[in-house]
């Protein structure tokens, strides 16, 4: 979709009665720093097939379904009927084999993402998931510049193989990192759920946190260490951080949204109460 475009989303919300993430944040009015938004259930987003994954924000920042404009086994697979908005339509990971399955950012690397892991960066990323009970290791949200090497520069948000929530700043320097955190919060398997990190890495104590659904969140000092001034080394990928870490076999995302901006918590729940009736969860 090209930068500018507004899509057609309202067809699919009146017909089965749920909004789309993209309208929620619309009408919550959180879209003044919004830089990409997803959902599956939309068909502008994803109609059904191919390999394009199209931004609702308006900001034009497509996806490849996979890594290329071809198809090839990185590309994860798509469930549902396009357009019918339900917890039925959801791109699944079957993690197999390298390279790992993802949805990748066109652009690459736009100003934004590189400024995810430099100094007084402040970001907002969530996504409806649904973690399977076959998953055996780490399952990355969303990675950016293969952030699990130190020696990369880069941010990513994942779920450890303890299913706790955690986040890595890689800065470039081999043994060492600008930053991890690891939450205290545990997300479900076999479950939809929405997963969310908001940072503020000049806010200080308790100026960041995780959060799962509408549950209180875990704050953190979100301040890095010595982070680096580079770009990130490699493009934004949604659900792997290219091939360090990957959503792991039956896991499941249904939509996203990244923001340069940190949201409160009460923002988060505002989001979640908003797309909780699609999903089935009280």
């Amino acid at each position: 979709m090209l930068p500018g475009t507004m899509p057609n989303i309202g067809a699919a919300g009146a017909a089965s009665g749920n909004q789309n993430l993209y309208e929620v944040l619309q009408s919550l009015g959180l879209t003044t720093n919004l830089e990409m938004c997803v959902d599956f259930g939309v068909s502008d987003c994803y109609p059904g097939s191919g390999q394009t994954v199209s931004d609702l924000s308006g900001n034009g920042e497509d996806f490849w379904r996979g890594r290329y404009s071809t198809s090839e086994s990185a590309d994860p697979i798509f469930n549902g009927t396009a357009g019918d908005l339900s917890d039925g339509e959801y791109f699944e990971w079957d993690r197999t084999s390298s390279p790992w399955q993802c949805l990748e950012l066109k652009s690459g690397t736009p100003a934004w993402v590189d400024n995810l892991h430099k100094n007084n960066a402040a970001w907002t990323a969530l996504a409806w998931v649904y973690p399977h009970s076959s998953a055996s290791g780490s399952r990355c949200v969303m990675g950016v510049g293969l952030a699990g090497d130190s020696t990369h520069r880069g941010v990513m948000f994942r779920m450890d193989p303890s299913n706790f929530l955690r986040l890595t700043v890689a800065r470039g320097t081999s043994g060492s990192w600008a930053k991890t955190e690891t939450s205290t919060l545990a997300i479900t398997e076999n479950a939809w759920q929405l997963v969310a990190i908001s940072l503020d890495e000049a806010a200080g104590a308790s100026g960041s946190f995780f959060q799962i659904n509408d549950d209180a969140e875990d704050t953190f000092n979100g301040s890095y260490s010595s982070p680096s001034s580079s770009g990130a080394s490699h493009a934004l990928q949604l659900g792997a951080d290219d091939q360090e870490y990957a959503m792991d076999n039956g896991d499941r995302m249904a939509a996203a949204a990244i923001l340069s901006t940190a949201l409160t918590s009460a923002n988060i729940d505002a989001i979640f109460n908003a797309t909780k009736g699609r999903f089935g969860v009280t």
